[in-house]
């Protein structure tokens, strides 16, 4: 059974117009339509948006995620495929915490020191965190 656009969205929660971006740009791949040119997309449409949305909380990007549901799609996703790029997601992943715990640190020891004017501009928080 083929599901419409409005189908789809009710099953998945997700608006039509999102889905028709979706659409748009290419992640259910080559859709049937109808003689009045409506979008037709196949059962397992829910199946990959539950995944698109999961990729996306996961942070992946649109064209990665895009590759992911053509090799789905294809029968070509296979756990191997699928723990590389979860292995590469969670690598950029710790390398976002580590940059942040840096600027956590930086923001930190700013906000130690007392209010003034020393340095370069009239509060000295403003001139610490110039400084790095």
């Amino acid at each position: 059974m083929e599901l419409r656009i409005g189908d789809l969205s009710r099953r998945t929660g997700l608006a039509v117009g999102t889905l028709r971006y979706y659409a748009d740009q290419g992640l259910f791949g080559k859709l049937s339509r109808t003689g009045k040119d409506y979008r037709l997309f196949p059962e397992e449409a829910v199946e990959w948006v539950r995944l698109l949305q999961a990729a996306q909380a996961a942070g992946f990007s649109l064209p990665e995620i895009r590759a992911m549901l053509g090799a789905l799609r294809q029968g070509g996703i296979c756990c191997q495929r699928m723990r590389q790029a979860l292995s590469g997601r969670l690598a950029s992943v710790r390398a976002q915490i580590r940059e942040l715990e840096v600027l956590e640190k930086r923001i930190a020891s700013t906000l130690e020191i007392p209010d003034g004017t020393e340095g370069p501009l009239p509060c000295s928080l403003a001139s610490r965190l110039m400084a790095g």
